[in-house]
């Protein structure tokens, strides 16, 4: 609900101030965008300031491939959004090393 949406923003800026970089979101859902601009109006401008929406892919010259490259290097970034990085994600591969294999089955 949104005074429960209110509520939590209010316990993140009141409690843990400062504590977010940067936020690059991409390719955000419409329901989650239109939620963002119903709460935007009570958080904090300095924490506003720091969350950026962005389109994927992301091109060379664009916003995004500037705020990108202001924090890392675009050739870790998958190449779904524009980079150049040839990694891919797996769930199975990632918890296959951190799941007790018993746990697995």
């Amino acid at each position: 609900s949104f005074s429960q949406q209110r509520q939590t923003l209010s316990i993140l800026q009141d409690h843990y101030p400062e504590r977010l970089g940067l936020a690059l979101c991409f390719d955000a859902p419409s329901l989650f965008w239109g939620a963002y601009k119903l709460i935007s109006p009570f958080i904090d401008p300095v924490t506003a300031a720091k969350i950026q929406f962005h389109k994927a892919p992301v091109k060379a010259g664009s916003a995004a491939y500037k705020a990108i490259t202001d924090v890392m290097s675009i050739d870790a970034l998958e190449q779904d959004y524009g980079g150049e990085s040839t990694f891919k994600y797996s769930n199975e591969a990632y918890f296959a090393k951190r799941i007790v294999p018993e746990c697995a089955k």
